[in-house]
């Protein structure tokens, strides 16, 4: 008798995180592709890209985006 979802959930579960990590990408990678979707995020990548590269955005040190983040947070209790 095949194992129900929740049995397969249960046993990936008690997989170490690299064999957890190995299981997903492996389980994603046989998920059906949408090229319409694939090609517009392709195009935003390189839109995105060509920003940076030009200057025309700016850019944040991680260091500062999680100061900001950990300020909101804070605000926030």
């Amino acid at each position: 008798m095949p194992m129900t979802l929740t049995q397969i959930e249960r046993e990936a579960a008690k997989l170490d995180i690299k064999q957890r990590s190995l299981l997903v990408d492996r389980l994603v990678s046989t998920l059906p592709v949408d090229k319409d979707i694939e090609q517009s995020w392709l195009e935003e990548a390189e839109r995105r890209h060509k920003s940076l590269v030009s200057g025309q955005c700016k850019t944040k040190s991680a260091k500062s985006v999680f100061r900001a983040i950990r300020k909101r947070l804070a605000s926030s209790k």
